[in-house]
């Protein structure tokens, strides 16, 4: 009998260290995760902030002397995916050192990433305002990131939230636009249009929502003189394989070559 009392005794303590061990782990293991979800959190927000600070190292202050070339917006406007590093700013100053006599210079302020509220924040900033004062033309990248926020799981566009975020889009572009023309009225604008780089993997409608999104920045572009809305849509709609870069999402070497003679053309009689 005792013995029978002692294996239940026993069998009820190893049942009580269990789950007082099933517990402690589970704990920590919580307690691990919610440091390390904090920890990425924190990271990313710190990542957000530093997205769009301005390297100061970045900036020269342009020769007034010289023919400058301004590329301001998100990682296209960087050049990510070109294997030669020039993107299409260096890419169109190699095209257009016939058109003047001046030594032309490129400045590159774009940021990888970046949204259009985040353009108007890097141009809003003070250190900004002497490289678009001084620039004979700028380019614009910008618009790419703010749509592909829209996608899902499936690649499609959200359609109805597509209104709210071309709305929150196309005012920013607005402040951004008169902005540079109020540091400087007589200079250049180019933008970059958007084109698909998800090839069949979206809708018919969703492909209307890229086309209507490029349709009201085109829109908002002809308001203002000496700007041009510079469409890449159909450079790429024939060319994916062959102009996009790995991660098919940016324009490889050839991809941004195919846009700066893109940029050229729009520009020959300026």
């Amino acid at each position: 009998m005792r013995k029978k009392i002692m294996c239940s005794l026993i069998l009820f303590i190893s049942i009580i260290l269990t789950i007082i061990f099933v517990g402690g782990f589970t704990t920590s293991i919580y307690i691990t995760s919610s440091k390390q979800s904090i920890k990425t959190k924190q990271q990313n927000s710190e990542a957000e902030i530093e997205k769009v600070k301005i390297d100061d190292k970045k900036i020269s202050e342009l020769d007034s002397q010289n023919y400058n070339i301004l590329v301001m917006g998100d990682s296209l406007a960087f050049g990510t995916g070109d294997e030669t590093g020039d993107g299409f700013g260096i890419g169109l100053s190699k095209l257009w050192k016939d058109k003047t006599n001046k030594e032309i210079q490129v400045n590159n302020l774009a940021v990888n990433g970046a949204v259009s509220s985040d353009l108007f924040q890097v141009a809003s900033n003070e250190s900004t305002l002497l490289p678009i004062k001084n620039a004979d033309i700028v380019i614009i990248s910008i618009g790419g990131n703010d749509i592909t926020k829209l996608k899902d799981v499936q690649s499609n566009l959200i359609y109805n939230e597509f209104q709210g975020v071309m709305d929150n889009y196309n005012l920013n572009l607005k402040n951004i636009l008169n902005l540079i023309r109020d540091v400087n009225e007589t200079c250049i604008v180019v933008f970059i249009g958007l084109y698909n780089p998800f090839g069949k993997e979206i809708t018919t409608d969703n492909i209307k929502i890229l086309n209507n999104w490029n349709y009201e920045t085109m829109q908002i572009i002809a308001e203002y003189d000496n700007m041009v809305f510079v469409p890449t849509y159909d450079l790429f709609k024939y060319n994916i394989a062959s102009y996009l870069t790995i991660d098919n999402f940016h324009p490889n070497a050839d991809g941004y070559k195919a846009i700066s003679n893109r940029i050229f053309d729009v520009l020959q009689n300026y």
